[in-house]
């Protein structure tokens, strides 16, 4: 009978362990969100139009924003929102932004892969129009 009772324990045990979560979520109890670990300041370079404008040692900084476990922000002079599409890869939906004098609009997507983050796209603004862009940092 004891041995029953431990068996039983031990698969329960198992089984409350063992729980499935979304892409978007991890854990024991799927209370973690996934995007919490791609939080941070990544530095790295920025390049413009075909290597036309290149920023070294820029600081793009990953952010939480509102409940959607999805949502992400990257601010490095103006402030981008990000989807998540999976636990690593995003998409940059087509948005308007400020920055400075300079205003545009850009898409585009990335990933987040160990400590890294990419992402490139395409950038229409007041300089140039249909301008590629990428960025490669570490957190």
């Amino acid at each position: 009978m004891k041995k029953l009772f431990l068996v039983s324990l031990a698969a329960i045990s198992l089984i409350s362990c063992n729980k499935e979560c979304d892409d978007f979520h991890e854990g024991k109890k799927c209370e973690k969100e996934i995007r919490e670990k791609h939080v941070g300041v990544y530095t790295g370079s920025y390049n413009y139009g075909n290597g036309a404008t290149i920023i070294n040692n820029l600081n793009a900084a990953v952010a939480i924003v509102g409940t959607d476990p999805r949502k992400l922000t990257i601010s490095a002079g103006s402030t981008i929102n990000i989807t998540l599409i999976d636990a690593k890869n995003f998409e940059m939906p087509l948005q308007n932004y400020v920055n400075g004098n300079i205003t545009g609009s850009m898409q585009g997507s990335g990933s987040f892969i160990d400590n890294n983050l990419t992402f490139s796209g395409t950038d229409n603004s007041t300089s140039g129009s249909n301008q590629p862009f990428t960025f490669t940092g570490t957190k």
